[in-house]
């Protein structure tokens, strides 16, 4: 009976562990919410930085792909807040005050590579790019309450570091201009295609205007290198986060371009360290230009109009959307295996001493 109760019981333990293989608490300790069991992420749209794309683009397409040293080399920087989360099944579980009461944000960089270009870098002009494994990183915070504001790209660094990861391996990227569109951008074309297409609260950069585009890019994952215990209760996987279904494009339609962005740091960091914001939270309307804008984050320098990869300014910003599948460590095994001989060795002890006792 005493073996049946212990069996029971140890299957109880194995199954629970199995069950909950994703168990994070998004307040950590803070007793705004409990662990629930996640199985992927989902962050809100944002804004990407393709910082230098332009000029990488253009270096490509001058040198014939010969690219010189890291002439055709460029940093994409993101900055996004967490919206939801799902269980291993796929079914919402989002937590009560998230993106209120308290804050997931993630901050992220990292070096793409030019490996094509197909066009004059005008209207209808492709360019495709690679991401180069281990460069950049990726980091997630924990902020109680929320202040993150998409538009001015401040309180995304800030509150409490809880996951560094690095990028581990080469997704491929795409990005086209599109036609001129008078669906997308007005009767006008391209030169009446405001960059700030975001209804909710009007233009907040007269004046500035964009390319209409659209592009993708492949999942990126990410080596986590160390994680916080307090929130992701289950640990992460080495490789135990994702980016995929990444969407681009142009006009911002669905968030505010941010006009500073704090992917600013090393790889690196103290988990469980207090950290402060590097963007200036004073928008300043008005063409995105370190010359126009203040703060000490990186500043787009993206030209009138934005995107258009035959000239303008060094860089260009775009719309993007994305999820993070998260992958969990889970009983490996051999430690199984020593379960299994545990039982056995249990159940032959319990047989003889019963044998004995008859």
């Amino acid at each position: 009976m005493k073996l049946k109760q212990l069996a029971v019981a140890t299957a109880l333990t194995l199954g629970t562990s199995v069950a909950h293989a994703g168990l994070i608490d998004l307040d950590g300790a803070g007793g705004l919410t409990g662990p629930i069991n996640v199985g992927s992420f989902d962050w809100g749209p944002t804004s990407f930085l393709a910082l230098g794309g332009n000029t990488a683009i253009a270096n490509f397409a001058s040198s014939g792909g010969t690219c010189a040293g890291t002439s055709c080399q460029f940093s994409v920087l993101t900055q996004a807040t967490l919206t939801a989360t799902f269980d291993p099944n796929g079914i919402v579980n989002t937590p009560s005050g998230l993106g209120t009461a308290f804050e997931v944000t993630m901050v992220a960089r990292f070096t793409e590579t030019v490996t094509g270009v197909l066009g004059t870098g005008a209207v209808g002009t492709t360019a495709t790019f690679s991401g180069i494994p281990n460069t950049g990183f990726l980091q997630i915070y924990a902020q109680t309450p929320a202040n993150a504001n998409d538009l001015t790209g401040f309180g995304f660094s800030d509150g409490r570091l809880i996951l560094n990861s690095q990028l581990s391996n080469a997704p491929s990227g795409i990005f086209s201009i599109t036609a001129n569109d008078a669906s997308v951008c007005g009767a006008g074309g391209l030169v009446n295609c405001d960059l700030d297409r975001h209804t909710a609260d009007g233009n907040q950069y007269p004046g500035q205007f964009t390319v209409s585009g659209t592009g993708s890019n492949t999942t990126l994952t990410f080596g986590v290198s160390g994680q916080d215990a307090t929130f992701f209760i289950t640990p992460l996987t080495g490789l135990g986060l994702q980016v995929s279904n990444i969407s681009i494009s142009l006009p911002f339609t669905s968030v505010d371009p941010a006009d500073c962005f704090n992917a600013t740091g090393a790889f690196g960091g103290a988990i469980g360290s207090s950290n402060t914001s590097v963007c200036d939270n004073n928008h300043v309307l008005g063409l995105l230009n370190p010359a126009t804008q203040p703060g000490p984050g990186v500043i787009p320098n993206v030209g009138n109009p934005n995107g258009l990869l035959s000239g303008g300014g060094p860089d260009f910003i775009a719309q993007t959307d994305f999820n993070s599948p998260l992958a969990f460590t889970v009983p490996e095994p051999d430690s199984l295996a020593l379960l299994g001989i545990s039982l056995f060795g249990i159940a032959l002890g319990f047989r003889r001493k019963s044998k004995g006792q008859v």
